[in-house]
């Protein structure tokens, strides 16, 4: 279980904080601490950044799915796209939606699998809470065993944007 200390995030950027609690055994909880200390250390930190494709939250999903040696099994419909997920964060931005979609091009009309929508963190979210996992005698049992809010904005109508740039100023 992770809980959040740091209170820039909650103070300065008013966000929401999720907690998820894996269903996971003590083995596998090993392997997940074992591999995101091994990830943490300065020669395994840095990696080739995509946006889309290899973000903080396809890696976790990777770090996820290989402590649970691939025993997780999710619901992929098929149903949404780069553009539309984007676009779905972007509403109130246009701007930035119109750099984006210039940006992304054609090929960002692709429908995607479930695991290529984990580089969206609410997605990842998402899709950890509708996953199943196998355990020992190949018996599914949810992937998620409890979730909650750590940190909830105290207004949320005055929550301030994520954004390092604001691009109505532009």
């Amino acid at each position: 279980r992770f809980v959040p200390t740091a209170e820039f995030d909650q103070k300065q950027q008013n966000r929401v904080w999720h907690e998820q609690e894996l269903n996971l055994t003590s083995e596998q909880i090993q392997t997940l601490y074992d591999q995101l200390q091994w990830v943490t250390t300065p020669d395994n930190s840095y990696f080739a950044y995509d946006c889309v494709l290899k973000n903080c939250a396809t890696q976790a999903f990777d770090i996820l799915s290989f402590a649970t040696q691939g025993s997780i099994s999710i619901t992929d419909n098929g149903l949404t796209t780069y553009r539309s997920l984007i676009s779905s964060k972007l509403t109130s931005r246009p701007i930035a939606l119109f750099g984006i979609n210039l940006l992304l091009g054609t090929n960002s009309d692709k429908r995607l699998l479930a695991k290529e929508q984990t580089f969206m963190p609410d997605q990842l979210m998402t899709l950890i809470s509708t996953s199943t996992i196998s355990d020992s005698n190949g018996n599914q049992k949810p992937l998620l065993r409890s979730s909650r809010n750590v940190v909830t904005p105290k207004n949320a109508d005055t929550a301030v944007s994520h954004a390092l740039f604001n691009y109505n100023l532009l």
